[in-house]
């Protein structure tokens, strides 16, 4: 038997076993309806709990498919959908519809509407759990590929503030050997974002650009959570306006460019920075700083410069909306600032030094 033949054999002998799962399954597969529960369980396995999934559900034998239309998708018993989309189609593993049971190979979501959100106490209301385990080394329950198209996101914090982010389109895939690879498109507030990103083991780089801007991180995300590695920042004049306009205190001398290296570590809520180098104009400045957005939320900053013209920062009428500001009631940390030669109010100080710690806001 040529190689040919030994191929159309093998595809024929598939399509067959196919078909007579199809016989075997009769009404169940004819009926998309009898596979809502297995669908569920499938999503469910993904999210890493119950869920409750609701729209008109078909069935495709060729290829293996499940189209869930006007879909909308909770934890089960919860008043609210955390996703809602015009369509959801679900690749289907063929192997585990012969022994009855749905294993979604891949995923595309059409103009869905994610709600997602922060408690106080720092927990999400999602858990990706076999997609947590996928990139932590693979899992047999997870897609080989998802994707998204002209997807929108909600996103509440801990503290009540709400974002948008609209025009979504990304797409992840999933090489044989496990390694991931992600990209996507969106709008924030208007602002166009673009990033990429690429896992393979425990190694990750990732790079998020924005009009003026580019963000990059290189390093790894251990098994036990979190990232530790390089990450690099750099914005044009008009980003780093774009970027202090809601703080009407500051105005950046015309022409600052901002240029951010350091090493940093997230886990649970918690960024560190250190061994961080920047230049913020034509001030060069150095140090380490760290902040943990779970409640009671705290920050240090130890921060070291040869020269700085605070003046040249503060726009009119700066220094009095800095006095009056009011800082969140929950809010406490630590500041060391060191400054050879610091311009600020007119004056200029030779050796300016600052310690002060921040307790209740």
């Amino acid at each position: 038997m040529t190689a040919r033949r030994r191929v159309l054999a093998i595809g024929g002998a598939a399509a067959a076993a196919l078909v007579a799962a199809a016989f075997a399954a009769g009404p169940e597969l004819a009926d998309g309806e009898r596979l809502r529960p297995r669908a569920a369980a499938a999503l469910g396995a993904l999210a890493g709990r119950e869920l409750a999934v609701s729209g008109p559900l078909s069935f495709s034998l060729f290829p293996p498919a499940l189209r869930i239309a006007d879909a909308r998708i909770s934890a089960a018993g919860a008043p609210e959908d955390e996703l809602r989309a015009a369509a959801i189609a679900l690749r289907l593993a063929p192997a585990p519809l012969l022994a009855g049971r749905v294993r979604i190979a891949g995923a595309q979501l059409v103009e869905p509407e994610f709600r997602l959100a922060r408690g106080r106490d720092g927990a999400p209301n999602w858990q990706l759990a076999a997609w947590e385990a996928l990139v932590r080394g693979g899992a047999d329950a997870a897609p080989e590929n998802v994707s998204v198209a002209r997807g929108r996101a909600a996103w509440r914090g801990p503290d009540g503030a709400e974002y948008e982010i609209a025009d979504l389109d990304f797409a992840l895939e999933r090489a044989p050997g496990g390694a991931l690879r992600a990209e996507g498109w969106a709008s924030w507030d208007g602002l166009p974002l673009a990033w990429t990103a690429a896992r393979d083991g425990a190694a990750l780089h990732a790079r998020i650009e924005s009009e003026g801007a580019v963000a990059t991180f290189a390093g790894q995300a251990p098994d036990g959570g979190g990232l530790s590695g390089r990450a690099e920042l750099e914005a044009d004049p008009r980003a780093l306006a774009r970027a202090l306009a809601p703080f009407p205190a500051l105005a950046p001398p015309p022409g600052a460019a901002l240029a951010f290296a350091a090493r940093v570590d997230w886990k649970d809520g918690r960024l560190a920075a250190r061994d961080a180098a920047a230049r913020l104009g034509d001030s060069a400045l150095s140090g380490a700083f760290s902040v943990s957005a779970a409640a009671p939320r705290r920050f240090a900053l130890d921060l070291r410069a040869a020269r700085f013209d605070l003046d040249s920062w503060i726009a009119e009428d700066g220094w009095r909306a800095l006095a009056a500001a009011v800082l969140p009631a929950d809010l406490g940390g630590e500041i060391a600032i060191a400054v050879e030669s610091l311009r600020a109010g007119g004056r200029t100080l030779r050796g300016a030094a600052l310690d002060a710690a921040l307790d209740g806001g």
